[in-house]
């Protein structure tokens, strides 16, 4: 138990700090590909940092210097006195509160619950709906009304919606989320929310990745010059939330494509 609550206080701490980081001075840059990198190595490191046994406060021994009164006899021997190593001590008194502990792994088990909810509920949808192969992508063709939203390699679409004006931009768009491998982060944000769900500054950082996701797909389509800048922001707008499912990679809300228009709009970072 003290060797988990060791991982959860160091990789917490290592999330906070480069979470903060990021926010401070990377966060309004347009160099998105240098900004997934780090938030991958942030999260990558943050993980690996428990097992790597770098110690916030060491222990260190202090000698008192020996008394003494006579040739023959010592008053005061040597007494060595040791410090308290710092993230020894919180772990100590973490895991001492059973109640704290308790509200963790409750915490855990619902995260855990939901992940593995949301991976069987995707599941479900590609076996229970028709899938087509089209060049290197499998498209799951779903009646229902829907933005398309993308996991791994498929792409969910609503066929009665593709005549619609711009429904093939925004698929495009889903496709560059598949080249670009965004599911993969997406999941690695899932195992670690598990973990980390108590932590505000991870789901700061959780929100970072996705966000930066979506600036790097909007590049993406708009470099590939099939639209312009003003009708690729105005079929955003006009695309409904529908069911889509948290995992995935769709992301559209009000304050994200207010910072997607704005990004689209700022000039490169030099």
């Amino acid at each position: 138990m003290n060797n988990l609550v060791n991982f959860i206080i160091e990789s917490g701490i290592s999330l906070s700090l480069l979470a903060l980081i990021y926010v401070l001075f990377l966060r309004k840059e347009t160099f998105f590909r240098l900004n997934r990198l780090f938030l991958l190595f942030s999260i990558l490191f943050s993980v690996l940092l428990p097992f790597l046994h770098f110690r916030v406060y060491a222990p260190q021994s202090n000698m008192l210097a020996e008394v003494t009164v006579t040739p023959y006899r010592n008053v005061l021997e040597a007494v060595t006195i040791y410090g308290q190593d710092l993230s020894g001590a919180m772990v100590q008194s973490i895991s001492s509160s059973k109640i704290i502990i308790l509200i963790y792994l409750l915490g855990l088990i619902f995260f855990l619950g939901r992940t593995i909810f949301r991976i069987i509920q995707i599941l479900l949808i590609i076996s229970k709906n028709e899938v087509q192969h089209i060049d290197n992508y499998r498209f799951v063709m779903v009646d229902k009304e829907f933005s398309p939203f993308s996991f791994l390699g498929y792409i969910f679409i609503n066929p009665n919606r593709r005549k619609e004006a711009g429904y093939e931009k925004m698929v495009t768009h889903e496709m560059e989320h598949i080249k670009q491998g965004h599911t993969f982060d997406v999941l690695i944000l899932e195992i670690l929310t598990v973990f980390q769900w108590f932590n505000p500054f991870y789901w700061i950082i959780r929100r970072m990745v996705r966000e930066n996701h979506e600036f790097l797909a909007d590049r993406a389509v708009l470099q590939n010059g099939i639209i312009s800048p003003g009708r690729y922001k105005a079929l955003l707008l006009a695309q409904a939330v529908g069911g889509r499912l948290l995992m995935t990679s769709n992301f559209f809300n009000v304050k994200t494509i207010q910072k997607r228009f704005k990004m689209m709009t700022n000039n490169k970072t030099r």
